[in-house]
């Protein structure tokens, strides 16, 4: 009887245990895939790349080429060529960026050197900076503008030239790039055309190479016990018969572009946890997919999340006035105000500088455009429905739109967003402003165009009105159009979690800020690229530096993910080599990451993510520019967090000829083991 009691005993205390360490464990609670470790290939090349908008298109075409050029020098003869996924859970491909519209940045093009623009990187980093009130990681801003011309040029290769450059709001240059508009008069979208090129690159060109799953959506992200990523679950729905198959997929690196979270309002939303609550009535110019899916399963197994509350509100959503009520807007595209548009309250007077920052100009919009009274008659409801809204007017006038694109001025007001009126009279009467106000205003901004400035602080015109102009007239407002806040990677595009173990609500709960950086290290294997990362913008993108972001960070990401599967060997006899990817017998070329100034570090990216130095390793650095030598210790940090990275503090070097700190991201320094 008392054996029997003993069993009872401790059945029920396994049991209980096992309940406690289920709602407790959060690594098991949100890492199910544990399970079903046993069906996974841990040494696999696979490379997963979750979304197919501009990072993760980016990302896929980068990660094959990178492959392509390391097998091209045989290096990894010990390895298969990586297998490529591309999952996405729309059955179309694109994302937000396939209605992006306003361009790219750049700074130092061929096509603003043609144009005869001067600029600078130092330029587009303030500028940058000051749209984000320095809330930016100042290594991600670094390697977004230093890339940022490769970036430009580099779709060149899909057919993509562009060489059309607006000034947007919060640049001090014209630096935003975008194709030339069609001698057709066909639509000439940006973020389309971007898609379209890679898109086709990806479907043609890589049909062998890169297997794309549709109507796919991942479910988890999976981790072996030593913390690193092997693989995801993912789930596929018939459109047909709406039925779902689950499966696992094994991965040798994962790579997160999954958006933001700008269309949130799930169950789990992550708006209504970090935003704020008049967010709810404020329309989106987001699709149904910008749930924040790729940040709450990198969450889930302890990702860093940064930003998460800087969620920024665009200007200029347009107002169909057949529809003025739907939640969700066509987005008026930045570069309508950077082509001379101009904006007006119900009054018909100007009282913003239409070029500042898009956070100022929405803040002046909702100030002096709030209130409107609107009816509209709903046929489904068959009645008049009357709301008040934030309305203002914009007004460009024909040099203006040709200069844009007319051909999608022309689509903008076929759909109903844009309405051509010839002569002030009829524009007066359009938007209901007394004739003689809307007169004044007119003439009062062409005398500021002569004088070079306004009240407002408008220091560029791009174009005078006249009376008799044909006149381009929108009624918008502004809109939930982008999240700043997201993952926190390093300019690598690896994403990082906290060094010291936390839980997920806690990580949720004390978002970082770019001073704690230091406290963070990378999730072996897992990668992000585009919205679904935060950091880069600080409180408020600019105009133009999503899509860059998406490609500068989309090839940082497949480029890492290649190279990280393909220099590792795990069967590599020698440990040295094995583990830390350098000899002794032979310099190892190294590429410069960044200088941190927290810790007057210099950090050399290893060949791959999975190679680690031991902190206090003596190491000797080559310089082939110099022809400099110098022997160095590793500064790594005790933890055993700095994987794929070494890090050597400045004070080290004694040597002038060897100043690392000047070095360009991407430069070569060479490193051996002594």
């Amino acid at each position: 009887m008392k054996i029997k009691t003993r069993i009872i005993t401790l059945a029920v205390c396994i049991l209980i245990g096992g309940v406690l360490y289920y709602y407790f464990d959060k690594t098991i609670i949100n890492n199910p895939g544990t399970k079903i470790m046993s069906s996974i290939d841990e040494n696999t090349e696979t490379i997963v790349i979750i979304g197919s908008g501009l990072a993760g298109l980016t990302a896929t075409a980068e990660a094959y080429q990178t492959a392509k050029s390391i097998f091209k020098d045989d290096i990894a003869k010990n390895h298969k060529f990586p297998k490529i996924y591309l999952i996405e859970k729309e059955k179309n491909f694109g994302g937000n960026s396939a209605k992006a519209t306003s361009g790219m940045n750049g700074a130092l093009t061929k096509y603003q050197k043609e144009l005869g623009i001067e600029d600078s990187l130092e330029q587009f980093s303030k500028d940058t900076f000051k749209s984000g009130g320095n809330l930016n990681v100042p290594s991600l801003v670094n390697t977004l503008v230093h890339d940022s011309k490769d970036a430009v040029e580099w779709f060149a290769q899909y057919n993509l030239i562009l060489s059309a450059i607006s000034q947007c709001g919060g640049h001090e240059i014209p630096r935003t790039h975008r194709q030339q508009p069609r001698a057709d008069g066909k639509p000439s979208p940006v973020g389309y055309n971007i898609i379209s090129g890679i898109k086709n690159y990806v479907l043609n060109e890589l049909k062998d190479e890169v297997t794309v799953l549709l109507n796919t959506r991942v479910k988890e992200i999976i981790k072996n016990k030593d913390g690193k990523v092997v693989g995801v679950q993912y789930e596929t729905t018939d459109l047909e018969t709406k039925e779902t198959k689950t499966d696992v997929l094994a991965a040798g690196a994962v790579i997160l572009a999954t958006g933001g979270y700008a269309h949130d309002w799930t169950e789990t939303s992550l708006l209504r946890r970090f935003g704020e609550d008049f967010l709810k009535n404020v329309p989106t110019t987001n699709g149904p997919w910008a749930t924040g899916d790729g940040v709450k399963m990198a969450t889930a197994i302890g990702a860093s999340i940064v930003n998460m509350d800087k969620i920024q509100i665009h200007p200029t959503g347009f107002i169909k006035l057949a529809d003025p009520f739907n939640p969700t807007k066509f987005l008026a595209p930045e570069a309508l105000r950077g082509y001379g548009g101009i904006l007006l309250n119900s009054a018909g007077k100007r009282f913003v500088n239409e070029l500042s920052t898009r956070d100022l100009v929405s803040e002046a919009i909702f100030k002096n455009c709030s209130g409107v009274v609107m009816r509209h008659k709903d046929e489904k409801e068959g009645k008049e429905i009357e709301k008040e809204i934030v309305r203002a007017w914009l007004i460009m006038n024909e040099e203006g739109a040709k200069s844009f694109d007319i051909g999608s001025i022309n689509f903008y007001a076929k759909i109903g967003c844009i309405n051509v009126i010839d002569g002030i009279e009829k524009v007066a009467e359009f938007t209901n402003i007394p004739i003689e106000t809307l007169k004044a205003t007119i003439s009062k901004y062409n005398d500021d165009a002569d004088k070079g400035k306004d009240e407002f602080g408008k220091t560029r015109f791009p174009f005078k009105f006249a009376e008799d102009n044909k006149f381009y007239v929108s009624a918008i407002t502004p809109s939930v159009h982008y999240t700043m806040g997201g993952l926190s990677m390093n300019s690598v595009g690896e994403i990082l979690t906290p060094r010291k173990k936390m839980s997920v609500n806690a990580i949720l709960k004390t978002p970082t800020t770019f001073d704690d950086q230091a406290d963070l290290k990378p999730i072996l294997a897992l990668y992000g690229a585009g919205e679904v990362t935060g950091g880069v913008h600080g409180k408020n993108r600019l105009a133009g530096n999503s899509l860059l972001e998406c490609a500068v960070f989309g090839r940082q990401a497949g480029r890492r993910a290649a190279e990280s599967v393909l220099y590792y060997n795990p069967n590599e006899e020698d440990e040295e080599l094995r583990t830390t990817g350098l000899s002794k017998t032979k310099y190892t070329p190294l590429t410069f990451r960044e200088y941190h100034k927290s810790d007057d570090c210099v950090y050399l990216n290893l060949k791959s993510s999975f190679h680690y130095v031991q902190p206090k390793q003596s190491l000797l650095l080559h310089d082939p520019k110099t022809e400099t030598i110098q022997q160095v210790i590793c500064s790594n940090l005790e933890d055993g967090g700095d994987y794929g990275v070494i890090k050597i503090k400045m004070s080290q070097l004694t040597n002038d000829s060897l100043n690392l700190k000047n070095l360009s991201p991407g430069d070569i320094i060479e490193v051996k083991l002594p």
